[in-house]
């Protein structure tokens, strides 16, 4: 069994474009995880001459096993509310850290069905 943390990091240093226009929910960064809606003229944003160094710390299990865990749906938020300004941490500066009740989430399908019950791991996806 190998452990896909390695490409939950990948996940997290992979940046794309963003257009995003006022008003008009957006996944910039993450597509199709991590919603945001951006607002023209919003005084506080990201500062393109920071280096954002965040760690997530994911200890809780989504409410049954066959949903994304919402903590992941937090970081990919966060990753999308920086794109959107375009900000790119660098990688190794967003690191996800799971342990208790959340660790299945970093589990193959095989794995995870069998402690879980469910046919696959949807935090994979990520």
């Amino acid at each position: 069994m190998t452990m896909p943390i390695i490409a939950l990091a990948g996940f997290l240093s992979l940046m794309s474009s963003v257009s995003a226009s006022a008003g008009v929910p957006s996944q910039a960064v993450i597509p199709g995880y991590g919603a945001i809606t951006p607002i023209e003229g919003a005084v506080e944003r990201p500062d393109r001459k920071l280096r954002y160094r965040v760690l997530f710390n994911v200890t809780k299990a989504a409410t049954t096993p066959d949903k994304i865990n919402p903590s992941l749906e937090k970081v990919a938020r966060f990753l999308n509310l920086l794109g959107n300004d375009g900000v790119r941490p660098e990688k190794g500066d967003v690191v996800v850290i799971v342990h208790g009740p959340a660790t299945p989430i970093v589990i193959e399908d095989r794995p995870y069905t069998k402690k879980t019950g469910v046919a696959a791991n949807p935090n994979l996806a990520f």
